[in-house]
């Protein structure tokens, strides 16, 4: 009987060690299948995503990006981007490079000094554009700041920036950057993105609320606030649909 019981305890140890050792494979396994983007923040597209031929849109986050001919530092830098600037990624390499069309040549770009930005689903879309609103309204009367991210204080697309974040979708940091993503829209719904701008380039950003008003981090001292379109016809430019 003893024998029955000892030899029960150790079946039932050796299976609980196993089950463990299997899942923590595969844990692994799932986190080293995720895209890491410079700050530490996860992507919202995985490596076998963009591996399998879906094409991504990638945004520049440092000061200057080298194109390189090759996925590597090795590789000689065939031209530069700029902080800010988008591009279409065809596919990502196992060291963390994305491939890219550069002025029709084939350019190789450091996954770890870009950002990655896939839409969500439609079925996502629907639940994720009504807490927009709410969300953006949270930081009512925060204060601008130039270059701002929140949650503190904001610029106008570290405001925008920040409030998609909070629903796992990640904006470049400037309002021409934002305007390059998405699909322009001839009127804009709660939770587009309104830009303003001239001359093709976009140097403000807000997000549409409904009833002609928009929520933005305004520069002319008060902060986080709700503004009309009307109040910026001359300068409005465009609304994008980015979910």
């Amino acid at each position: 009987m003893k024998s029955t019981i000892r030899y029960t305890a150790l079946s039932f140890c050796l299976s609980l060690i196993l089950g463990c050792i299997f899942f923590g494979a595969t844990a692994n396994f799932a986190y080293a299948n995720s895209v890491t983007v410079s700050g530490g923040q996860q992507a919202t597209a995985s490596v076998g995503q963009a591996a399998n031929g879906g094409n991504i849109q990638i945004s520049v986050a440092s000061d200057t990006l080298n194109v390189r001919s090759g996925p590597g530092t090795g590789y000689e830098p065939i031209g530069q981007l700029h902080l800010g600037a988008t591009v279409q990624a065809k596919t990502h390499s196992d060291g963390n490079w994305y491939q890219i069309n550069f002025h029709g040549k084939t350019g190789w770009v450091a996954g770890w000094l870009v950002q990655v930005y896939q839409p969500p689903s439609v079925d996502a879309s629907r639940g994720l554009v009504s807490g927009i609103a709410s969300i953006a309204e949270r930081f009512l009367g925060r204060p601008y700041h130039y270059g701002g991210s929140g949650p503190y204080s904001f610029d106008c697309s570290g405001f925008t920036r920040y409030v998609f974040s909070q629903i796992g979708i990640q904006l470049p940091h400037t309002a021409n950057g934002q305007a390059q993503l998405g699909v322009r829209v001839a009127s804009p719904s709660p939770g587009d993105l309104v830009f303003f701008g001239s001359k093709g380039y976009m140097t403000h950003v807000g997000i549409y609320i409904g009833n002609n008003s928009f929520i933005n981090a305004a520069n002319y001292g008060s902060g986080v606030t709700i503004s009309s379109l009307s109040d910026f016809s001359p300068r409005y430019a465009e609304a994008r649909r980015i979910i």
